[in-house]
């Protein structure tokens, strides 16, 4: 691309963002005497999370194929609303006052890419989708849609939809990231439910904005958007592991089919939970940390920090699940490389990861810890998926696991044996499979 090329683009994406953020402005002030509670919370949901994303994906990745630019943007996106509701949270101020706040920086953004320097960063595995892959991804987006916006949620009295729903309202409500009263009056760390996480934040913002305060209505979007970013993030980590099309598009149809029971496991439905939500942020992370440890460019470290810090945000329990990724990448580096590149790998690539996720997702944690950590939870008592051997020795269940997973289960188990061998001369395969080891042991 030459550089009068990119200048008129970039000055067209300036104009554009300035008409998107005169509207975003209009409707925030008029959004009360309109009645498409469903477009308003689209809208919102854009101009606030996944415009600015797009602007810091261009500025960064300005070659990057429209498959990596939407996911990014959802990284950037959420990365930059996270810090900002961290801030309100601790200043106790009121989340509406993002409405303005998200705009000025968006504009701020947009002027940057019209007139700053900065080449950015390429992708590799960055190729444009085959027209049968199109066809096929508008195909699973005719199908998602049907499932979480045709059938929907069906809001099981054992599912924790209405727990999410009413914590989302409360927020709303509030004007608070965090907001005192839930459940019970006043109750401190036992309201603030460290479980609930940023992203909680950010729907009852959104919602906030609509000036409607019921969110069963628009609770099956926020699962179609789980779901679609879902599959694009498992897309995304197809490409970037196999350069392949055909196996990217081939992970996303078993994601679909098979993955906790199929569609009889309604997960597609359920993308809205936090715990499924954060799974996007997981996916993108390890599309980045992978790129960083055999690239080491600053872009790839930024993205995966950033997605690291998408997915602890948004739910808690991400604070242990990426380290395990980490921790498997770097055994996985280290076993394909010869004794020589090892000592890089471990002086300076693994400290500059470790640090730039912790830098990211530390201040949050504490924060969370300190002011809204309870342990003695007197809602939640029930201890889920383990097996008690003894009063005080339990481990994961098997038959639970073996219900939700069985199929893909067994299938990546044989493949540790069947195809180890075959995965020396396959860096990426054996990636996959000390992933799948490592999750077994």
């Amino acid at each position: 691309m030459t550089g009068e090329t990119r200048t008129g683009r970039s000055l067209k994406t300036l104009l554009m963002v300035c008409v998107l953020v005169a509207v975003h402005i209009l409707l925030v002030f008029t959004a009360r005497w309109i009645s498409g509670h469903w477009l308003l919370f689209i809208f919102f949901f854009f101009s606030l999370v996944i415009l600015p994303g797009y602007l810091a994906s261009s500025i960064l990745f300005p070659r990057a194929r429209i498959y990596y630019t939407l996911l990014s943007s959802l990284v950037l996106g959420t990365a930059q609303i996270f810090i900002l509701l961290v801030i309100f949270s601790v200043l106790d101020l009121d989340i509406y006052y993002l409405s303005l706040l998200v705009p000025v920086l968006t504009l701020s953004l947009a002027f940057y890419l019209y007139r700053g320097s900065f080449s950015g960063f390429d992708l590799p595995q960055n190729k444009p989708l085959s027209p049968t892959v199109i066809m096929i991804m508008l195909a699973v987006v005719i199908l998602i849609s049907v499932l979480t916006l045709g059938i929907g949620d069906a809001l099981f009295y054992t599912g924790d939809a209405q727990d999410h729903m009413a914590y989302i309202r409360a927020i709303t409500w509030s004007h608070r990231a965090f907001p005192e009263q839930f459940i019970y009056q006043d109750g401190g760390q036992l309201t603030k439910d460290i479980r609930r996480g940023l992203m909680h934040s950010v729907w009852g913002t959104v919602n906030l904005l609509t000036c409607k305060t019921d969110v069963s209505e628009v609770w099956p979007l926020i699962s179609w958007i789980g779901s679609l970013f879902l599959l694009l993030a498992i897309f995304c980590l197809g490409m970037q592991l196999f350069g392949s099309q055909a196996i990217s598009i081939l992970g996303v149809v078993l994601y679909i089919f098979f993955f906790q029971r199929g569609l009889a496991g309604h997960h597609m439905i359920t993308a809205a939970y936090g715990f499924y939500f954060g799974k996007i942020y997981l996916y993108a992370f390890m599309v980045f940390a992978v790129l960083y440890i055999r690239d080491r460019r600053p872009g790839s470290i930024l993205m995966a920090s950033a997605a690291s810090f998408g997915a602890i945000g948004t739910h808690v329990s991400y604070m242990m699940i990426i380290p395990f990724f980490v921790f498997s990448l770097i055994i996985a580096e280290l076993l394909r490389t010869d004794g020589k590149s090892r000592l890089p790998i471990l002086a300076r690539t693994v400290p500059r990861l470790a640090g730039a996720i912790l830098s990211i997702n530390l201040p949050y944690l504490l924060i969370r810890y300190i002011r809204d950590f309870h342990p003695a939870n007197e809602i939640h008592t029930h201890v889920h998926g383990m097996l008690f051997l003894t009063d005080d020795l339990a481990v994961l269940n098997p038959f639970l696991f073996y219900q939700a997973d069985g199929a893909l289960m067994a299938v990546s188990l044989a493949a540790i044996f069947l195809l180890w061998k075959k995965s020396r001369e396959d860096v990426d395969l054996r990636l996959l499979l000390v992933l799948a080891a490592g999750f077994f042991i």
